[in-house]
């Protein structure tokens, strides 16, 4: 039976199982789960209906993930010695920071920062938008367990961060020195500027001396302050024995201004404080721009934050359980995992049997049985039932520690790509630098050092390679930019370069090529009054099976209350009940009830007096755009390999699905052997969204996180999708193609005009004066080409 999807209300996720509210009639307002739906009627409740129409008019409305039905308590944000990590307390007010797991556009701001408005104790809330990090500043009086309880409600699962981040405030210490720079430069390049036409227009006499004293005097901040980058990425390339683009900038700076000064001083020839100050001024611009579109990724430092983010119960001496922060607990700690909490250490089942969801570790998509003495491993989750637990291993030390620690490990090893770009401008650099000491001393020699001096400026003035230096940065920030409405957020521009070279694609194969949760792709012999028999049953479990078999039946069915006698959820068989003396039972399907033509699939049986009444099939079933992007992505030229998990015959069947030879479809394959593929391969990108991927995200050359990844492939990987879906790969792709090309193209105007410019300079047809006048002439080509671009990436972003 083909269902058709819809949008939900709340967060725009597409469901073939919506839900309604009962008193919605008409059915005029879908949800894709339950915390959707219990939201959007908070909302509504609280007279906060604005933030869907806020959200529908937002230019950067992006669609969220659905709630998470989050009943976590939060009392440990009240304990003191948690407060003192983590919180400030001053003048009866406490201020604390959350990460805030939800947040996704400008209605989400528009709310979270209403939050004074209608939470009680709730004195001031500001969310930074790109970073989901909410600060809050409470009343002391109110327990700021409340005040994560209730923005929970709203489906913002809030994780404290530490207070006093050093990093954080020396990155906006850093950006406020540069603005300070870049200010003052343009400032003083105006300033100058101004006084230059009146020196070109033909100011003589004192006029022109008071002209030229004054440009000196604003040159000076702009030479031995705003200018200071270049110094130190020259003395820096000089110390490594390299030749970079600061390397001539500096020299013509400190050539152009010593010459200026001393024109100044004996009264005659030109100065070029204009050219300075104007120079600096858009070299600094130019890399503050390309430094804001880096930025605009995430930060892969960190990465202990992963075990920094939740809450547990910790048995105490007197037998009960108190709430503590993850970073308290201690090796043989005993702790109770409750249903459809996440492991935060490893350790032994000591009381209690479950069903466990290892997929974040072994990228298997079914949960497995676990009982006592079975060993647990940080990142896994518990389905079903309670759990007691004896910490063996916490933090580094777990599991997820140690794949963490390869992870920072493969990051701090990879060698830096050195680009075509570098290669070129080194020799340019050393080429121009040699040409220009060579002229000087010809003339010299010939008795006409002023000649060659003027030669030799006019050389390092119009082959200054800051057309050289902009043609990669201007494309790459301009692709970086397309990439982003493209659905790709990258952390570094030289992925782009790197992408267009690499010939395999490994991709996990849950959440990535599948949607990572089970879905009812089949109903069989199931009326209404069948259907609420198993709604009734199911809805107690915590099982994946029994949540997806609640969503398809709630959105197929007017469904009716039924009061089961001796209800039992039973660990590997299912979930039992009578009513009336009938027995019903919802469990796997017995051996000779099985259709043996769908055995990779989960097939789910109503069974009434152990005779089977109703037939249910699911599956993890595949993204929508999988098949066609997977295509696509092969006619660009890349050897496609799905690495899984899961067992044999699931991947086989994905595979057929796909049509991925056998070859290229792996099964079984743990993070390690994921890793070890990775390394077996040439120029690879790996795309993956769980722990088990990460570190085979963090060895390929290129790694891709897709959209709902948890936090450590994030942080492995150098580009994280904002889209669900593979379609932004394929865009990625193209992009870097196209990118390479704008590239090569504005190295090729930016080499031609300085060629020419260099013959021109040394064989005296252009004057320091004129080549101050032309240098900014392949600048300017090169940033008409960008704006351009090439015919594939104006059709990518919608461009005429």
């Amino acid at each position: 039976m083909a269902l058709q999807k819809i949008h939900c209300t709340h967060c725009d996720e597409l469901t073939a199982n919506p839900i309604f509210n009962v008193e919605d009639s008409e059915r005029g307002t879908p949800f894709c789960c339950n915390g959707c739906k219990a939201v959007y009627n908070l909302l509504n409740e609280k007279g906060l209906e604005e933030y869907y129409e806020i959200k529908d008019n937002s230019d950067s409305k992006k669609r969220s993930s659905p709630v998470k039905e989050v009943d976590d308590k939060f009392t440990y944000l009240d304990d003191p010695e948690f407060q003192k990590d983590f919180c400030k307390n001053e003048n009866g007010q406490v201020s604390a920071s959350f990460y805030l797991e939800g947040v996704h556009c400008l209605a989400c701001l528009w709310l979270v920062e209403k939050t004074p408005e209608f939470i009680d104790g709730v004195n001031k809330a500001r969310l930074d938008l790109g970073k989901s990090v909410a600060d809050f500043v409470v009343s002391d009086k109110v327990k700021l367990s409340q005040v994560a309880s209730e923005i929970s409600r709203f489906g913002y699962t809030p994780h404290p961060l530490k207070k006093g981040e050093e990093v954080e405030k020396l990155k906006q210490k850093e950006e406020r020195t540069n603005l300070l720079k870049i200010g003052i430069a343009g400032a003083c390049a105006g300033n100058t500027m101004l006084y230059s036409v009146g020196l070109y227009a033909g100011a003589d006499g004192l006029f022109a001396k008071s002209f030229e004293y004054i440009a000196f005097i604003f040159t000076i901040p702009v030479m031995f302050y705003s200018a200071s980058p270049f110094y130190k990425g020259t003395i820096h390339s000089l110390k490594r024995k390299l030749l970079s683009i600061d390397v001539p900038i500096a020299f013509a700076l400190w050539v152009a201004f010593v010459a200026s000064v001393y024109h100044l001083i004996i009264g005659s020839g030109k100065v070029y404080f204009d050219l300075i100050n104007t120079l600096v001024f858009l070299m600094l611009l130019s890399r503050y721009f390309m430094k804001k579109a880096s930025e605009s990724g995430l930060s892969s430092d960190g990465l202990s934050h992963f075990f920094q983010s939740t809450n547990v119960l910790r048995k105490k001496e007197s037998g009960e359980f108190e709430t503590i922060h993850a970073k308290y607990i201690k090796k043989g700690d005993i702790l109770k995992i409750m249903p459809g909490e996440t492991f935060c250490v490893d350790g032994e089942i000591i009381e209690g049997s479950s069903y466990i969801n290892t997929s974040v570790l072994t990228g298997e998509s079914h949960p497995v049985k676990a009982n006592i003495s079975h060993k647990v491993y940080s990142g896994s989750v518990n389905q079903e039932h309670p759990l007691l637990i004896k910490v063996e291993k916490m933090g580094n030390e777990t599991r997820m520690g140690e794949i963490l620690n390869n992870v920072e490990k493969s990051r701090n090893e990879r060698a830096p790509i050195v680009t075509k770009v570098d290669l070129l401008t080194k020799y340019f650099v050393g080429i121009v630098l040699v040409l220009a000491i060579a002229v000087l001393v010809y003339f010299a020699i010939a008795g006409e050092l002023t000649t060659g001096f003027n030669r030799a400026l006019a050389l390092i003035i119009i082959s200054c390679p800051c057309a050289l230096g902009l043609a990669t940065p201007l494309a790459m920030t301009r692709s970086l930019s397309k990439a982003t409405k493209l659905g790709v957020i990258v952390k570094n521009e030289a992925i782009l370069e790197s992408m267009s070279h690499l010939n395999n694609l490994v991709i996990d194969k849950t959440g990535t090529l599948t949607h990572g949760q089970f879905e009812v792709i089949d109903a069989k012999e199931l009326s209404q009054k069948r259907a609420s028999i198993v709604h009734s049953l199911e809805k107690k479990s915590h099982h994946p099976i029994a949540q997806a078999l609640c969503r398809y039946l709630e959105g197929q069915y007017n469904l009716v209350e039924i009061a089961f006698d001796d209800f039992k959820e039973q660990l590997g068989k299912g979930v039992v009940g009578q009513v009336n003396g009938f027995k019903y039972e919802v469990c796997t399907i017995k051996d000779e009830d099985r259709n043996s033509n769908q055995k990779v699939f989960t097939q789910i049986g109503l069974y009434e007096n152990d005779e089977l009444i109703g037939h249910f099939i699911l599956r993890d079933t595949l993204r929508e755009d999988a098949k066609a992007s997977l295509t696509a992505l092969q006619k660009m030229g890349l050897r496609t390999i799905m690495a899984s998990g899961d067992n044999q015959d699931v991947v086989a069947y994905v595979a057929q699905e796909l049509s991925l030879s056998h070859d290229n479809a792996l099964s079984n394959m743990t993070p390690e052997k994921k890793a070890e593929l990775i390394n077996s391969l040439d120029s690879t990108i790996m795309i993956g969204d769980g722990a088990n991927d990460a570190l085979a995200i963090s060895r390929a050359d290129l790694g891709i996180a897709v959209k709902g990844s948890v936090t450590v492939s994030l942080r492995a990987a150098e580009a994280y999708l904002t889209i669900s879906g593979l379609k932004p790969v394929v865009n990625l792709v193209e992009l870097s193609k196209e990118t390479i090309k704008l590239v090569h193209r504005n190295l090729f105007f930016s080499l031609l005009y300085n060629l020419i410019g260099a013959y021109a300079a040394v064989f005296g047809y252009v004057t320091p004066l004129w080549a101050a006048i032309f240098m900014p002439a392949s600048s300017v080509t090169v940033l008409i080409s960008t704006l351009i671009a090439t015919r594939k990436m104006r059709k990518m972003g919608g461009e005429n």
